[in-house]
C-alpha cells in the first residue's frame, strides 16, 4: 500500500486457539476443573485455549466416589 494521501485501514488477526473438551463417566460424582480457570466439569466441560497455553486438569471425586483414571484421545 502506498501512502499518498489519508488512508484507513483495518487489520485482522485471528488467535490460534483449541477447544480443551473433557467428560466424566461412571456411576459415582465428582468435578474436573483446570488451571488455568475455565473448565469446571460438573457443569463446563470445554473451554478455548491458545495453543501455546499449558493447562493443568484436576479430577476430585465426590463423596462415596473414587477417582479410578483418566483416558485421553486426539482427533
Amino acid at each position: 500500500m502506498t501512502i499518498d494521501a489519508a488512508k484507513s485501514v483495518t487489520a485482522t488477526f485471528d488467535i490460534q486457539a483449541f477447544t480443551l473438551s473433557t467428560a466424566r463417566s461412571g456411576n459415582g460424582t465428582g468435578v474436573i476443573s483446570s488451571a488455568p480457570a475455565g473448565i469446571n466439569c460438573g457443569g463446563d466441560c470445554s473451554e478455548l485455549y491458545t495453543f501455546d497455553q499449558v493447562v493443568t486438569l484436576t479430577a476430585s471425586a465426590g463423596t462415596g466416589s473414587t477417582f479410578t483414571g483418566i483416558a485421553i484421545s486426539s482427533g
